[in-house]
């Protein structure tokens, strides 16, 4: 687990402050309440209620600080799985182009046929897959369960430079320097949708420093209200 980030190291001091500012007051309460009755008994009393408040508001703000660590932890986990899946069909990519001395077929001028790298549909002689494992191919696209909410993943090609906006397809020429091959996850309702945006940010800060959704290996595209593409850059340009 990744060291305890500043956000929360606050939240603890704040908790703690809080919680024995209080305990502070009343335990002055207490004392000068103890030397006006001048009852032994009920100074031990109090000293013990007060050692118990202590003690849970110690436990107490190590629950905030705990739950913080987790929340983070989950997010961590989330960010590296779409990092292995990214990885995996980039690599697939590459895989099975030094083994057939191909790039993946056409689907249309965007988009490879990523089945290709789940069964060999033109029974190439070198291809030596299956490239993708815990994939479910469809006709044309490639299909991760563990990442719930994508519809599909596929790759395809776009503009290596920055993007004049994000809310439209930035194509470019097969082979030109400016084109590279990018894996994308789509989604196509709110619920999912949400989930993709929070992940841009996560991927976005982790891989790119948060440069934003124009620039960097990691960017997002939002064609319309129904159709959300996260991407992430690979490294072949070219297809057939």
């Amino acid at each position: 687990m990744k060291v305890i980030n500043k956000r929360a190291m606050f939240v603890l001091f704040q908790a703690l402050k809080q919680q024995f500012g209080g305990l502070f007051l009343a335990q002055r309460q207490s004392a000068d309440s103890q030397e006006t009755r001048g009852n032994f008994k009920t100074n031990s009393g109090a000293m013990f209620g007060l050692d118990a408040r202590i003690a849970l508001a110690i436990f107490g703000a190590l629950s905030v600080i705990s739950g913080a660590a987790l929340y983070s932890a989950i997010q961590d986990a989330k960010t590296e799985q779409y990092k292995q899946v990214f990885d995996s069909m980039i690599k697939a990519h590459e895989a099975y182009y030094l083994d057939t001395g191909k790039p993946l077929p056409l689907f249309d001028a965007r988009v490879a046929y990523t089945p290709d790298l789940i069964e060999n549909r033109e029974s190439l002689a070198t291809w030596k897959g299956p490239y993708l494992s815990d994939f479910t191919k469809t006709a044309v696209y490639a299909i991760n369960n563990q990442l719930l909410g994508a519809t599909e993943t596929f790759l395809l090609l776009q503009k290596k430079s920055n993007w004049p906006a994000t809310n439209a397809w930035q194509d470019c020429t097969v082979n030109d320097a400016d084109c590279i091959e990018w894996a994308v996850v789509f989604c196509s309702d709110a619920t999912t949708i949400a989930n993709i945006n929070k992940m841009f940010d996560y991927l976005d800060k982790d891989i790119d420093n948060s440069d934003g959704a124009d620039t960097g290996k990691v960017r997002y595209i939002k064609i319309n209200a129904t159709a959300e593409y996260l991407l992430y850059q690979g490294m072949i340009n070219k297809r057939r």
